[in-house]
Formats: structure tokens, C-alpha cells, sequence
């Protein structure tokens, strides 16, 4: 992910949210910049921190699989195929379960907020 890709979670929430809401329905980076600064924000830094690592890693992934960061692709079995990556990567279970938690949250949020992106039925995360 290159530098004006990467999640950074804000300093404050002086921004117009609803906007970049709207400007985020495009693009999962930019979605989960949104997650990170209204659901991460406030938690400890060393969470935000991990939170943020956790989403740029699979942000990562889903961008060297399509090509793109729409959120209109993400299924159950992008998520299935990043874990296996993960496990391949022999990481501690520990860490493979923080990430997964980690997207799962993400995943589950954008579908409470936003279910107008994800139509079909399945939920993101099996």
C-alpha cells in the first residue's frame, strides 16, 4: 500500500463525517479510515495501531487480488482466501486471530452502516 493509501487514524473528528461518508461508498481504504476514526478512535494507541495494521494487511490483499479498492467485490470467499494466506505466512495463532477479529468487526460494521453496498445476503465474513 503506498503512503497516500495507507490508514491513518485522525487526530479529530473536526472533519464533515457525513460527506466523507459519502465520498468513502467507493472505496474500502477510504471506508475503513472512516471505521478507524468513529469506531477505533478513543482506544488505546497500541489498538488503534494494531487495528489499523490489521485493515492496511488486508486492504493490501484485496487490492493485489482485484486491482482496485471497490467495495462491491468483497465476499465470503475473499475473506476465506486472505485467512489462508495469513495461515501460509505462519504467523502466532494470537495474531491470526487479532486480524481476523480485526476485519471481522470492519466487516460487519460496513454492513450495519452500509448495507446499500452489499446487497446479496451472505454476510462478508462466513
Amino acid at each position: 500500500m503506498t503512503a497516500d493509501t495507507a490508514l491513518i487514524v485522525a487526530k479529530n473528528l473536526s472533519h464533515n463525517v457525513s460527506v466523507r461518508v459519502e465520498e468513502a461508498k467507493i472505496s474500502l481504504i477510504r471506508l475503513a479510515n472512516v471505521y478507524l476514526d468513529t469506531e477505533v478512535k478513543g482506544q488505546s494507541e497500541a489498538t488503534a495501531d494494531a487495528k489499523r495494521r490489521d485493515l492496511q494487511r488486508f486492504l493490501t490483499f484485496y487490492q493485489n487480488l482485484y486491482k482496485h479498492d471497490r467495495p462491491d467485490e468483497w465476499f465470503v470467499s475473499v475473506t476465506k482466501a486472505f485467512l489462508k494466506a495469513l495461515q501460509q505466512e505462519r504467523r502466532a495463532q494470537a495474531t491470526l486471530v487479532r486480524i481476523y477479529a480485526t476485519v471481522r468487526h470492519f466487516a460487519r460494521w460496513l454492513h450495519r452502516k452500509f448495507p446499500a453496498l452489499f446487497p446479496w445476503a451472505v454476510p462478508l465474513m462466513g
